[in-house]
């Protein structure tokens, strides 16, 4: 037996009938063939062989008959597909329709000729094969995604950064990003370009799935290596728009949020494109809002100018909240939305939760209106950020 041939299991209570099957398939086929004498047997056989993919069973037996063994094996779980062929003297088309229902992939009718014995096991082989292969490549994807998120969870602003942001600008950072899939779509990175300045981008690409966070991953990186040269809102918004209309692909955009923000004078320069507004939560417990001015990146015709750029007090206490639409459009078990009205209801109810616990607040308030039939179909990403007083 070749590595690439599956092992058969024969049920068949004839002694002369399972003696002629197994001589047949072991000798034409060069397969290792396994003998049970009844379904019963030839089920606990299954159970204790990790690599049977491949059934010939006899339709009438006792204690447990072929329809039957088909489909405890069908229920089978965490267990590659299994080919499975019947073998039954009744010749009405019933009688064949109610095997095949059981969940059987052929028949062959008694008396068995042995041609046509091997031209169906050789036709299933090729099934099992594929479906062998195809389990592989599954395999071997999914290893690649879980590889590819760690290296996207990877781009994410780590302690190291946080810390440092807040030893030399007194700025306290926090975040949640929970992708809905291995690999998200959301985009979040952070720098110091300079003494005294932190810039900060979130942003959510268009779409779901591999291409998507493909395109999400390019992106961050180009935004990040743009920092490292112009920090300037209006530049770094221009450069990302044309990076999205030469290198996206067709129909694919981000929403993005840009935040330059200058710790002596405890003052952000923030440039909204297409993205959800961004939230203000003043010292005095008043609260602002600041809409996007202009479209996503990748779709806007004119770049961005000085006057599309806002700017927001940071000082007295003030906190500034940043979010992707995952956030605002979860939705409970009647389909209604989170909405934006919700989560600004929510900062302003938390304004006595220290900063660093304000994304995991605001999240148990989204999962909380969700309850347990809620849906949340989209990447989550939620920025805190506030001077510190000490």
């Amino acid at each position: 037996m070749t590595s690439q041939l599956p092992r058969i299991l024969i049920a068949e209570d004839d002694r002369l009938m399972r003696m002629k099957l197994q001589r047949i398939l072991e000798k034409e086929l060069g397969v290792e063939v396994l003998a049970a004498e009844d379904g019963e047997q030839a089920w606990q056989m299954f159970l204790a062989a990790e690599d049977i993919q491949f059934i010939i069973s006899d339709w009438m037996m006792p204690v447990c008959d072929g329809p039957e063994l088909c489909e405890r094996v069908r229920g089978a779980q965490n267990r590659l597909s299994t080919y499975f062929i019947l073998t039954t003297a009744r010749t009405e088309q019933e009688d064949l329709l109610e095997g095949l229902a059981s969940g059987a992939d052929d028949y062959l009718s008694k008396p068995i000729n042995a041609q046509e014995l091997l031209a169906r096991v050789n036709a299933g082989m090729r099934v099992v094969r594929l479906e062998r292969s195809l389990a592989d490549t599954i395999t071997e994807l999914e290893n690649a995604l879980q590889a590819a998120s760690q290296v996207q969870r990877g781009m994410l602003p780590g302690p190291q950064l946080i810390d440092q942001v807040f030893e030399t600008c007194g700025l306290r950072v926090a975040f949640r990003y929970n992708s809905c899939d291995d690999l998200g779509g959301d985009i979040l990175g952070m720098s110091l370009p300079e003494p005294g300045v932190v810039s900060i981008f979130l942003g959510d690409v268009s779409g779901h799935g591999v291409a998507a966070s493909l395109s999400a991953v390019s992106l961050h990186s180009y935004i990040q290596t743009c920092m490292r040269y112009d920090h300037d809102p209006v530049e770094v918004v221009k450069l990302a728009n044309d990076y999205c209309v030469t290198e996206f692909p067709a129909g694919t955009y981000s929403t993005l949020v840009y935040l330059k923000i200058n710790a002596r004078e405890r003052q952000a320069e923030v440039l909204i494109a297409g993205h959800p507004p961004l939230v203000q939560l003043k010292g005095d417990g008043s609260l602002a809002t600041y809409p996007a001015a202009i479209p996503p990146v990748g779709l806007f015709p004119d770049p961005p100018s000085a006057e599309d750029v806002i700017r927001v007090d940071m000082g007295n206490g003030a906190r500034l909240v940043a979010y992707t639409d995952g956030v605002i459009e979860s939705r409970n078990a009647n389909g209604e939305f989170y909405s934006e009205q919700h989560l600004v209801e929510a900062v302003q109810q938390s304004s006595a939760v220290p900063i660093l616990e304000l994304p995991d607040s605001i999240l148990k308030d989204v999962s909380d209106w969700q309850g347990e039939g809620g849906v949340a179909d989209d990447d989550v990403t939620f920025l805190a950020l506030q001077f510190s007083d000490d």
